[in-house]
């Protein structure tokens, strides 16, 4: 706390609450810090940081950082129209988040704004292993990673955009459209895992980060919605090192209707509005004519 992110007691849509009570479901305890208190004998397993608004210090970074090498493990939600929140820290471990504003016109919301994306390709990882269920990520920046920068770092890009999305650099156009020589070409990634390549006792990689270009996903204005529910709580599970949990559907999951996107909608509107009428008329016209024949 203390630069701007959302709060776990806020229960307005732009709060975390729901994202409090599903995880205490799940046995975890939930406790809002400043950087100040990671330095503690008892540090907590996951440190989230939901995309602070605010400039955080060098000496918060450096705070983050010791935090990391010592094993612990963090969830950094990142949104786009804002400073990234550890720049250093990022650098150093060869993340780079993009500038602009992710669209796509084939995986977004419906017919709606290409900039609400509902991913829909992720890669083969415990997190995202089995995933089905699309993902609503609202305004939401890319994460790439230079190998050349981390070359302590696996990077392992968890979600992704479609070959038909485009990073939007004009970030005041409310109806964005691609623009050839001026918005980068997807695929882009949304969501990226960082694990070391050096090894814990344990086996698994001595530190990982989850870097997500979004945070309003969690938000309880989406948290419920398809996929967004099952990806927050598995990333968490997984960096608790949770094995159980991240197989385990959440005991209250979310409702998952089917969400078409627009080319599958385009299909479902000619299906029900011109097919499904005229083969009615075809059928009925059959049957009169069947009961006037001699």
């Amino acid at each position: 706390t203390g630069h701007g992110e959302a709060s776990t007691t806020n229960t307005e849509s732009s709060g975390l609450s729901r994202v409090q009570d599903a995880l205490s479901k799940q046995g975890y305890e939930l406790s809002s810090l400043d950087f100040s208190e990671l330095r503690t004998s008892n540090p907590p397993t996951v440190l989230i940081i939901p995309s602070p608004s605010q400039p955080i210090s060098p000496e918060g970074q450096h705070t983050v950082e010791e935090f990391v090498q010592n094993g612990g493990r963090l969830l950094l939600m990142a949104d786009p129209n804002q400073e990234p929140p550890l720049p250093a820290l990022l650098e150093k471990w060869g993340i780079e988040l993009g500038s602009g504003i992710l669209a796509d016109a084939q995986d977004r919301l419906g017919r709606g704004s290409p900039t609400a994306l509902l991913v829909r390709t992720f890669t083969t990882h415990d997190i995202t292993e089995d995933f089905t269920s699309p993902i609503l990520f609202p305004v939401s920046r890319s994460v790439a990673f230079d190998p050349e920068t981390g070359q302590e770092w696996d990077f392992v890009a968890l979600a992704q955009t479609s070959p038909n999305s485009w990073e939007e650099m004009d970030r005041t156009n409310s109806q964005p459209t691609f623009d050839e020589g001026q918005d980068p070409k997807g695929p882009f990634t949304v969501a990226g895992l960082l694990t070391s390549k050096a090894r814990g006792p344990d086996g698994q990689p001595a530190k990982a980060v989850v870097i997500i270009g979004n945070s309003a996903f969690a938000t309880n204005g989406y948290f419920t919605y398809p996929g967004n529910t099952d990806f927050f709580l598995k990333t968490i599970a997984w960096l608790a090192k949770e094995d159980a949990l991240v197989t385990l559907t959440p005991k209250n999951p979310a409702f998952h209707p089917f969400v078409p996107n627009p080319s599958q909608e385009q299909a479902l509107v000619f299906f029900q509005v011109l097919f499904l009428p005229l083969l009615t008329l075809f059928l009925g016209l059959s049957f009169w004519t069947f009961r006037r024949s001699p």
